[in-house]
């Protein structure tokens, strides 16, 4: 009776082949709830480790909208920061072309009188 196979239908013929055949199967079913047991912890544990991976990554990246999940609000975002930027070269180019004039005007400019 030992030597079963496991997917095909047994042939039992008494109460003794019958209970060793049912204490097989109860081992078997034993066997296959501590292993599901075991591949359990051990997925708990790994969802475990991402979230601990996901909350070291999340204080580690900057609070911002660019890393949004709403498509609007990043593209919002980074038209905020080209705008930005644009105002603060606009902002340096006109002070340069501001000094320039200014500097072209003065030496241009003669003291009445001498």
């Amino acid at each position: 009776m030992n030597n079963m196979n496991h997917s095909a239908t047994p042939q039992i013929s008494n109460l003794k082949e019958l209970n060793n055949y049912l204490s097989i199967l109860q081992n078997r079913i034993n066997n296959l709830e501590t292993e599901n047991k075991h591949l359990l912890n051990t997925l708990q544990d790994l969802d475990t480790k991402s979230n601990d991976i996901i909350d070291v990554i999340r204080q580690r990246l900057p609070n911002t909208l660019l890393l949004s999940d709403n498509f609007f609000l990043r593209a919002l975002t980074i038209w905020g920061h080209m705008f930005v930027i644009q105002f603060i070269l606009s902002l340096v180019l006109f002070l340069c072309a501001l000094a320039f004039g200014l500097t072209g005007m003065l030496s241009n400019f003669q003291i009445p009188g001498q």
